[in-house]
């Protein structure tokens, strides 16, 4: 581990989940902001006279709304910023009663706006002592409870944080619906901050296994556009991964949000769900035989990895390039195309050599 890793494992992450981490965030992230991104009717699902809205908060958050047309009541999801999300109640839904809140983990982002909804049942991860829950929930094989007419299953997803929650809705809704937050994203997952690459690697097996096809997907950030280009350089001929980016690029260039996702997308598009196929493996270490032999955890902490390493060669300070400089193949996903679009393939990096698996495991590791 660097030391800048180091250092902020061991001091800024934690200082983060404290209360003086909540009043840094409310001063980076003031209350009632302008959105950041546009919601339109693409982005809102109607099912059983039930209204699923996002809403556009913080930086790149998306808090949600649930409202029961028929009951008159509202479900929140990780309503961290409350007075966009009462803007968006008294707009649209006045006269509706809050219900309940369903936060999927206690990062500030998240969480800090639960103070507001004293008096309200608020759920949380067990074990994550998210703010002001009333309710612990979740287990890894799902907790079942039911929430006005609407069952709520919620996943213990331990990875991000030790006690993150997805929260599948299902009945009366005749397309399920996951709240994951910052565990699974649209054709990605979230950093690992309080588990291992073999913990998201049970998460991702969870969703594989045991989760429905035609559930819709709403996450915690609007990331869909950086991470498909990512998933681009891994897999660069696949078509799905293809259409995807050019709709999220259509989307954005608009300023409009690219929610919801749904598993049978999620399952051709975010390589993360596909840790367990060699031929990922092979993607990023160029060698079939090596890429037989790399253990799946070790293929996910890669990709988070390389993930990473893009994000930073993507998106530095003030729109520059900054430099990172991995081994190849991982050097190769911070290099421009001569067109400066997405970095050139991972396991063909021109004049590369492919890296065994231990090699890239070591590297993965020591970052």
């Amino acid at each position: 581990m660097n030391m800048s890793n180091f250092l902020f494992q061991n001091v800024a992450y934690p200082l983060f989940n404290t209360r003086v981490g909540w009043y840094i965030n409310k001063w980076m992230n003031p209350s009632g902001q302008a959105p950041h991104t546009i919601i339109d009717e693409q982005n809102i699902v109607v099912d059983a006279r039930i209204r699923i809205q996002p809403v556009a908060i913080e930086v790149d958050n998306y808090a949600y709304i649930i409202a029961d047309l028929a009951k008159h009541t509202v479900l929140l999801v990780d309503p961290a910023d409350p007075e966009r999300v009462r803007e968006v109640l008294k707009a649209t839904y006045s006269g509706f009663k809050v219900a309940g809140v369903l936060c999927t983990h206690k990062h500030h982002d998240h969480s800090g706006g639960n103070h507001a909804f004293k008096g309200v049942p608020i759920y949380g991860g067990r074990g994550e002592k998210v703010p002001y829950a009333t309710h612990e929930v979740g287990a890894v094989g799902g907790e079942v409870f039911t929430l006005g007419r609407i069952r709520v299953t919620a996943y213990l997803t331990p990875c991000h944080t030790k006690a993150s929650v997805m929260y599948l809705l299902s009945d009366p809704l005749t397309r399920p619906v996951l709240f994951s937050g910052d565990t699974l994203f649209q054709a990605g997952v979230g950093k690992f901050f309080e588990g291992s690459a073999s913990d998201m690697l049970a998460v991702i097996d969870t969703i594989n296994t045991q989760l429905p096809l035609t559930t819709l997907l709403y996450a915690g950030h609007e990331y869909t556009l950086a991470n498909l280009e990512f998933a681009n350089t891994v897999e660069p001929n696949n078509p799905h991964i293809e259409a995807e980016l050019a709709r999220a690029r259509a989307r954005r260039d608009h300023n409009l949000c690219t929610a919801p996702s749904s598993l049978v997308i999620e399952r051709d598009t975010n390589v993360f769900l596909r840790a367990r196929d060699p031929r990922i493996a092979l993607a990023l270490i160029g060698d079939e035989e090596e890429a037989m032999d790399m253990p799946h955890d070790q293929v996910l902490a890669l990709l988070r990895r390389l993930r990473t390493a893009f994000r930073v060669g993507h998106d530095g300070k003030d729109g520059k390039k900054e430099e990172v400089p991995p081994p190849v193949p991982a050097r190769a996903m911070v290099e421009e195309k001569p067109h400066g679009g997405a970095p050139v393939h991972a396991g063909v990096p021109e004049g590369g050599k492919s890296m065994t698996w231990e090699e890239a495991a070591v590297w993965a590791a020591s970052k």
